[in-house]
């Protein structure tokens, strides 16, 4: 069992899309459940590479590459020493940067769509660092900040890989307005011979819930929800349930943060980060300020 690269995120930065793009290379394999999340939970990591093995990748068919996507895996400290001590320092890690302040927002209205948020965006920027503290649970769903100081989460990567097994992608450049060059170059960087794959795919698009409860009891640990695991024993099939019942739930977003609110958001928090990150990378960023 050996995986040939990794995108390890950021979240809310359209890993999915590139996720369902690369997944119809012929030359790639990629398990049919985008996230293993065996790295960074550690009841999971535990279980070794074998139940790693049959459990994401038993549908293997001698691709030449196989690889995953958990965009948790940039923002906990201890995935890439795991990652090193599993695979070395040869496999190929892929990250996705995006605005901060744009990711923080969108992280917030995910939490917000699935139930978990009560409070304005505001508020919860204010009570983050004391409610990431709290439980795994919070630090996951709550840390809308955090998530968006990318230079030591950076940082920690390179100590661990080489420099030339790491693309970072920016989600605004890269993503939005030139992702076929950007499909191109991944194929490049894994030592790909170039596929034309469709890139008109768009996953994971925001949306808010029509109907606020029926998303709580899909999400929240309801005495529904677990009736519904009751009636339907197969995960498989609740999964494919869930997501139906989200699809039709769903509308545009209509939510957003005036320019005002969002450079200071930007100035407040995250400028000093950005600037250490331009050092390391040796790229301007300056279009995630200019673009709020």
């Amino acid at each position: 069992m050996r995986l040939d690269f990794i995108c390890v995120g950021t979240q809310k930065a359209a890993t999915t899309t590139l996720h369902d793009i690369l997944k119809k290379h012929p030359d790639i394999f990629l398990p049919q459940e985008k996230e293993t999340h065996f790295f960074d939970i550690e009841e999971r990591y535990e279980l070794g590479l074998d139940w790693m093995n049959k459990t994401f990748f038993s549908g293997y068919n001698y691709e030449k590459i196989k690889g995953e996507f958990t965009p948790e895996y940039l923002f906990y400290e201890e995935v890439p020493e795991r990652i090193h001590s599993v695979f070395g320092e040869d496999i190929k890690i892929i990250m996705v940067l995006r605005n901060p302040v744009s990711r923080a927002f969108s992280h917030y209205l995910m939490s917000k769509r699935r139930g978990y948020e009560k409070l304005s965006f505001k508020e919860s920027i204010l009570t983050e660092r004391e409610r990431m503290v709290n439980s795994p649970f919070e630090r996951s769903h709550f840390s809308y900040i955090n998530r968006g100081l990318y230079y030591n989460q950076i940082l920690r990567y390179f100590k661990y890989f080489k420099n030339k097994n790491i693309l970072i992608l920016n989600y605004e450049k890269d993503i939005k307005e030139n992702l076929k060059d950007t499909i191109n170059k991944i194929q490049d960087f894994l030592k790909l011979d170039r596929v034309d794959l469709d890139i008109n795919i768009k996953s994971n698009t925001a949306k808010r819930a029509r109907l606020q409860l029926i998303n709580d009891l899909l999400n929240n640990n309801s005495i529904s929800k677990k009736g519904f695991k009751f009636f339907f024993r197969s995960k498989k099939l609740r999964n494919k349930i869930k997501i139906f019942i989200k699809r039709i739930n769903r509308t545009k977003n209509i939510y957003n943060l005036d320019l005002i609110e969002k450079r200071r958001i930007f100035n407040l928090y995250f400028k000093e980060d950005v600037n250490k990150i331009e050092g390391l990378l040796d790229e301007d960023l300056s279009h995630w300020y200019n673009e709020l």
